[in-house]
């Protein structure tokens, strides 16, 4: 079982993004389970969760990169998700 993030890219700046910053990225894992308890421990909560992944704030990536998430291109983490919504 794995955490991955992907590599943060701009987005306008509405919303959260208003309120966080306007560079994001996306974290997923092999796992719900794996990544509500990873998200957990970054101090998210599970209401955070978009479907299948997090976004994230290029700090909130870096401490997850240090806790072990691994760092993949997006278009890895699109093959993540593409495996992972073929196995439910």
């Amino acid at each position: 079982m794995a955490v991955y993030v992907d590599a943060c890219t701009r987005k306008a700046p509405k919303g959260r993004a208003a309120k966080y910053g306007e560079w994001w990225c996306h974290m997923m894992a092999d796992s719900i389970a794996e990544l509500d308890y990873f998200a957990k421990k970054l101090g998210l909560k599970v209401h955070d969760r978009h479907g299948d992944h997090y976004d994230l704030t290029p700090t909130i990536r870096l401490q997850a990169v240090k806790m072990g998430a691994l760092e993949v291109t997006t278009a890895d983490l699109l093959k993540i998700r593409q495996h992972f919504r073929r196995s439910k």
